[in-house]
C-alpha cells in the first residue's frame, strides 16, 4: 500500500479490508487505526495486530466501538488499556470491570500500572455513579482516586443535583418555618 494513501481523503476508508492483514508498514497501520472514519471492520483487525502501538491507536480512536474496546481492555499491554479507560466510547460495564479487577491486583508488582489505570478509569465521563462512589468509598484513604472522582463530569452533575435538592429542601423548609411562625403569632 503506498504511502500516498496515507492522504486523509475518501480513499483513505476504501481499504480492503483483507489487504490490511498484508500491510508492514507500522507508519500506515497506525495511520488507520487512529482515523475517526476507519471502518469498524478494519479496527477489529488492526486490535488484534501483534504490534501493542497499533492496538494502542485502536484503543485512542473514539469511533472505535464499544465491543472492540471491551476486547482491548483484556490487552496485555498497560498504554493499551489506559486508552481503553480514557476512551468515552467504552462501555461503563467494561469500566467497572476495570476497577474491579484492579482492586483484586492491588498488591501485584503492576502496582504503579494498576493505579494509573483506576485514576484513568474513574475519570471517564461513561464510568457509573455507583461505581465511582463504591470505589471512592472503598478507598477514600487515597488522595489521587478521590480527585480523579471529583474531576468526573458524572459525579461533578451529581454533586450539583444533592446541592439543588438541598437548596430546594431548605428554601421549603424555611417557607414551611415562616409560615408556622404566622400560624403561631397569629394565636399568642
Amino acid at each position: 500500500m503506498p504511502k500516498e494513501e496515507l492522504i486523509v481523503s475518501s480513499e483513505f476508508v476504501k481499504i480492503d479490508p483483507r489487504k490490511i492483514l498484508e500491510e508492514e508498514d507500522a507508519v500506515i497501520l497506525k495511520s488507520y487505526a487512529s482515523h475517526k472514519d476507519t471502518p469498524m471492520d478494519v479496527l477489529l483487525i488492526l486490535s488484534n495486530h501483534d504490534d501493542w502501538r497499533i492496538r494502542s491507536r485502536v484503543a485512542q480512536n473514539t469511533s472505535t466501538p464499544p465491543y472492540v474496546l471491551d476486547r482491548l481492555a483484556n490487552d496485555s499491554d498497560y498504554e493499551t488499556m489506559y486508552y481503553v479507560a480514557a476512551n468515552p466510547s467504552t462501555d461503563p460495564q467494561t469500566l467497572t470491570r476495570f476497577l474491579a479487577t484492579a482492586v483484586v491486583k492491588g498488591n501485584s508488582d503492576d502496582e504503579e500500572e494498576i493505579i494509573k489505570l483506576c485514576r484513568i478509569t474513574l475519570a471517564n465521563p461513561n464510568t457509573p455513579l455507583e461505581t465511582l462512589l463504591s470505589f471512592i468509598t472503598v478507598h477514600n484513604y487515597d488522595s489521587t482516586f478521590t480527585v480523579a472522582v471529583k474531576s468526573n463530569p458524572t459525579y461533578i452533575n451529581h454533586t450539583k443535583s444533592l446541592c439543588n435538592e438541598n437548596e430546594k429542601t431548605a428554601t421549603v423548609d424555611k417557607k414551611k418555618s415562616i409560615s408556622e411562625d404566622n400560624v403561631d403569632n397569629r394565636f399568642r
